[in-house]
């Protein structure tokens, strides 16, 4: 599937950067200008996300698939490849998979592991709203902030909506709902490994990574680096980015 793409900078080697379910690949500008000052960025939109096509079928070998073809279509092979929930499962398994394409890891707050996602009620939640009785962005946050106090969290789901009317999401909704329930039982091959560099980051205040997880992310991926953001959530990116941009470029200055 041919992804949207943002493309930042010119140095190799690049960055890939995969964002997380419900993201798109612009919650990531911010840092792609960062690191384009040493490197190559490429930002795409996953697939049934964005501005990229949508199809029914969204599972991890799909994903991982399109992570390949996007390597192949910009040239970035091997690169850096950096996710985000979502985004980091889909690292790990084209790193598991092709350890050539992959010259390093950094998976932002998510584990290789069978997930329990809370996005689920949040869909749901999208789902539920008629778009079409509402005649503005601003009385859909009104009606969402009955369901969902947290602005934070309202803001995030807005960046999925179309700006102009007719209102719908741009995330494909029952395909995203179907990978949830997938992901309730995923885990990876037990001889897994990627045994390049690999970085993983945790959000102080997330619960994705637990400390019971170390062992298990040691087990597949045996150079990792496992360190913690303070004052963050899961979206670690948006909380404390300057500590998020500073761990990544000393973890890249060691290695290039």
């Amino acid at each position: 599937m041919k992804l949207f793409q943002r493309h930042y900078g010119e140095k190799e080697p690049a960055i890939i950067i995969l964002h997380g379910i419900l993201g798109s690949g612009r919650n990531w500008h911010t840092a792609a200008k960062i690191f384009a000052e040493h490197h190559r960025v490429i930002v795409p939109d996953l697939r049934n996300h964005g501005h990229s096509p949508h199809d029914e079928l969204h599972h991890t070998a799909g994903l991982v698939d399109d992570f390949y073809a996007l390597q192949q279509d910009t040239n970035s092979a091997p690169c850096i490849v950096l996710g985000h929930s979502l985004g980091g499962l889909i690292a790990c398994e084209a790193a598991f998979h092709s350890s050539t394409s992959v010259q390093a890891l950094i998976v932002v707050d998510i584990v290789p592991r069978a997930q329990r996602s809370p996005v689920m009620d949040i869909l749901a939640t999208m789902g539920n709203i008629d778009l079409s009785s509402f005649k503005s962005r601003h009385e859909i946050d009104d009606h969402l902030a009955l369901l969902i106090p947290d602005p934070l969290v309202r803001q995030f789901i807005l960046t999925n909506l179309k700006t102009t009317l007719p209102f719908r999401w741009r995330a494909n909704l029952p395909a995203l709902r179907h990978y949830l329930i997938e992901m309730q039982t995923y885990r990876p091959a037990p001889m897994a490994r990627y045994n390049g560099p690999a970085l993983f980051i945790r959000g102080e205040r997330s619960e994705y990574i637990r400390e019971q997880d170390e062992t298990h992310i040691h087990h597949h991926f045996p150079q990792a680096k496992i360190t913690t953001i303070p004052e963050a959530g899961h979206w670690v990116h948006y909380d404390n980015l300057p500590a998020m941009v500073a761990e990544i470029r000393a973890f890249l200055e060691k290695l290039f």
